[in-house]
């Protein structure tokens, strides 16, 4: 494959929006963020400013560091501003992967690849109806009701079979090629610092990749899909991060026979029951304040293993931090830690509609 060019705003999520998205789109309007957008961004290394020339207490930081333990990073304002431990460590990062699924399926829908929308059906031959009729954002929002008893979007199930159908029919079927080469052609313009190790099996999974290129990731999300000048993922697309499940989605309660023995990404197909309200396009989020309580509703992260390996984007101080291996930057304490580092003066809250309007 070729570089992946850059495609006119698509219209796939107007066209194919359903009536919960379009609630969700209303709830989200009275959502606040920080109207920053990163000028700066890493090279063949990350360029670099002290915490307090970034705005940041670095008492706080050390305490973040202390507090979450492993390897970390800070990124404020496109620059690496602290970090602990090594940030050269590269790490499988587990369910924090998943979002990359996320970003490979906009980069497909703006190439007019596939539809939010689209059935794995239009790429999958056999199966049941019911599994035939599973869509993409389904899958990205936990509620396919793949290998369990319920239908797509009738409940909610923290569902590593269901991911790993994701990732084989968004690589294999849409792209038509193995995840490694998807990802190595299609995330290429982040330039990661590091060797990338891309799993097979588990369809996407980032098996090995190091903290300090995981917050390349973040830094492009935090962006809305920009990257360095170049608006590569229309920013509509990220509209779909702060529409979570809706809360009142029940939880799944029988199991179910699995149309393709594609296996797991990594864990088994009903983990949790926390994720209605709180879980958007594998990222998870705030937007309810039920996630993180009293805490900004902007805030969201992609995080594995119980925390253990975790993004954070902060639009509010336009920070991201990344870091694998403690256990604990998943944790509210540890957002406190971040938020409690800004040294800046206030960012006055915009509209969510007038931030949009800004980055146009």
């Amino acid at each position: 494959m070729g570089h992946r060019p850059l495609s006119p705003v698509s219209g796939f999520l107007i066209m194919t929006r359903k009536p919960w998205w379009i609630a969700g789109m209303l709830a989200v309007i009275s959502l606040s963020t920080a109207p920053a957008r990163s000028e700066v961004f890493p090279g063949s290394q990350w360029q670099t400013r002290s915490p307090e020339q970034a705005g940041l207490r670095a008492d706080m930081l050390q305490q973040l560091a202390d507090y979450a333990g492993g390897d970390g990073i800070v990124i404020r304002d496109g620059y690496q501003v602290y970090s602990w431990g090594d940030p050269s460590n590269r790490g499988d990062w587990a369910s924090a992967s998943k979002p990359v699924l996320t970003t490979l399926l906009f980069l497909a829908a703006d190439q007019g690849l596939c539809q939010i929308d689209q059935t794995i059906g239009d790429f999958m031959v056999g199966g049941t109806a019911k599994d035939r009729a599973i869509t993409f954002h389904h899958l990205a929002s936990m509620t396919s009701g793949y290998s369990r008893g319920e239908g797509p979007g009738q409940a909610w199930a923290y569902n590593d079979f269901a991911i790993n159908l994701y990732g084989y029919v968004l690589c294999e079927k849409v792209w038509g090629a193995s995840p490694p080469d998807v990802v190595q052609d299609q995330l290429a313009f982040l330039g990661f610092q590091d060797p990338v190790t891309i799993g097979t099996g588990q369809y996407g999974r980032v098996k090995a990749m190091s903290v300090r290129d995981f917050a390349r990731l973040g830094l492009f999300w935090l962006n809305r899909g920009q990257w360095d000048g170049e608006q590569v993922i229309p920013e509509s697309y990220f509209d779909l991060i702060a529409e979570p499940v809706p809360s009142g989605t029940p939880v799944t309660s029988s199991d179910g026979p699995e149309s393709w023995d594609l296996g797991s990404f990594g864990g088994s197909d009903n983990q949790t029951s926390a994720g209605p309200g709180r879980y958007a396009m594998n990222f998870w989020v705030n937007v309810n304040n039920n996630q993180w309580p009293g805490r900004p509703t902007n805030v969201y992260h992609a995080a594995g293993h119980g925390g253990q390996k975790v993004c954070w984007i902060v639009p509010d101080m336009n920070v991201v931090v990344a870091g694998i291996g403690g256990g604990a930057l998943g944790n509210a304490a540890a957002l406190d830690l971040i938020l409690e580092a800004n040294d800046s003066s206030p960012v006055t809250p915009v509209s969510w509609a007038e931030v949009k309007a800004m980055h146009r």
